[in-house]
């Protein structure tokens, strides 16, 4: 399946955090550095002296705000980590007798809130994938100087914004959180493999009829303005790519889960709706503007889940959010500014915080924590999933006032991305409106 070769798919783990230096705008290293306020602890390892000599000369600058160690093994950077306090771990792949996935998986079990890096320039496809499921990012070497503390900033950034313990305090009863859906694990692993084939793919989904039916029903409908009629997965996954149907299966799983009291109650069916729609005009938001087909899932997949933390609060039961939520359209003020006020914190990061335990890349935690007000995100500098969820929510919110409030598009932020001005007319989503208008 030419769309999910092994290639393809390494390439695209090697550029995980490197969009960069794919899309070429400078990184705003002021603003990384302003977001990381404490002294953090970082710990590298690689098997070879001059690899770690030259991350030494590379981050001397930043001293003051990071404070680094570095191990040459596997073993040694589990001593150092058993007697100091560590926010992040970046380690080679390959070395001898302790190899990176094996450290990390170490590390994930007994420092599971660690954020855990991989640095390295070996190509050996199997570790490369079994890497996949024990680290946050995955860097290649040689990586830019920027990108790199961009990457650590990044990361740091999320880590002290979505706080476990406020957001617990809210939710107070864990089942509330809800689990990575099955089916879209299963469908994960296949993806992850370089033998993966449609076949394969249509064979898991058809194993739920119902799961089956609601993704040919939603692959049928205007969401994905396709001109004839699709009617199996096969057919689906060869259209719209194995990605996209992932992605629908996962929400589809997820809002199919709850009691038909509180569907009618709090109006779920629109908040599905609203998360489709916006996960869809995100992604062809990012095709128009001719960026890599990573970005398009990735776009589309930080849509379909930006408005989870609603569905963990509708499940909570904490009715001073539910209170909140049902007066919404009485609020005169926008309803994400008065829940933080309330709540100490928003739908969206609590919806971040979730979506991170599940393993959902950075970028898509970020991107769903910060879509409201984006420039308060760590910036890069590039036009990523962030920028396209941002203006994608703010156009079908305006088209629906009364399901979130006013919510504002943020010029500022989009023109200093290099947003092209020629996409805007005076409402401000020209591109979007010509999709509208076409029946979407």
């Amino acid at each position: 399946m030419a769309e999910n070769s092994f290639s393809k798919r390494r390439r695209g783990l090697a550029q995980h955090l490197l969009y960069g230096s794919r899309w070429g705008r400078p990184v705003n290293e002021n603003k990384i550095m302003e977001d990381v306020r404490t002294k953090q602890k970082i710990l590298f390892v690689d098997d070879e002296p001059n690899i770690l000599q030259a991350l030494k000369r590379l981050l001397r600058c930043h001293r003051d705000q990071w404070d680094m160690e570095f191990a040459g093994s596997g073993q040694e950077a589990l001593e150092k980590l058993e007697s100091d306090h560590f926010q992040i771990i970046v380690t080679d792949l390959c070395m001898p007798t302790m190899t990176g996935v094996n450290l990390l998986d170490e590390v994930k079990q007994r420092y599971p809130n660690m954020i855990r890096f991989i640095l390295s320039g070996h190509g050996d496809s199997e570790m490369i994938m079994h890497s996949v499921s024990v680290a946050h990012q995955f860097l290649a070497k040689p990586c830019d100087a920027d990108y790199l503390k961009e990457a650590i900033a990044r990361a740091l950034h999320l880590q002290q914004l979505l706080n476990p313990e406020q957001i617990r305090s809210i939710i107070r009863d864990g089942a509330s959180l809800p689990t990575l859906p099955e089916l879209y694990r299963e469908l994960t692993e296949i993806l992850q493999s370089p033998d993966s084939s449609v076949d394969q793919i249509s064979a898991v989904i058809s194993k739920d009829v119902s799961i089956m039916a609601k993704v040919l029903q939603l692959v049928n409908s205007a969401f994905f303005g396709l001109t004839r009629k699709i009617d199996s997965i096969s057919q689906a996954v060869g259209l719209l790519g194995a990605e996209t149907i992932s992605h629908i299966v996962m929400i589809a799983q997820i809002f199919g889960e709850f009691d038909p009291q509180k569907v009618e109650e709090f109006g779920i069916r629109d908040i599905y709706a609203h998360s489709l729609r916006v996960g869809t005009s995100a992604a062809r938001l990012v095709r128009e503007l001719g960026y890599a087909r990573e970005l398009v899932d990735e776009a589309m997949l930080a849509g379909m889940v930006h408005e989870l933390g609603k569905l963990v609060l509708i499940n909570s039961g904490n009715e001073t959010w539910l209170q909140l939520y049902r007066n919404r359209s009485q609020l005169t003020r926008p309803f994400f500014d008065a829940e933080r006020d309330t709540l100490g914190t928003t739908y969206a990061e609590i919806g971040a915080y979730l979506i991170g335990l599940w393993g959902l890349s950075n970028h898509v935690v970020e991107a769903v924590a910060h879509h409201i007000h984006p420039a308060d995100a760590v910036r890069s500098g590039n036009f990523g999933s962030l920028a396209a969820l941002h203006v994608a929510n703010c156009f079908h919110s305006s088209q629906n006032p009364d399901f979130e409030g006013d919510i504002q598009l943020d010029m500022g932020y989009l023109e200093s991305l290099g947003f092209p001005k020629g996409l805007m007319n005076s409402g401000g989503y020209a591109s979007l409106m010509r999709m509208k208008n076409n029946g979407f």
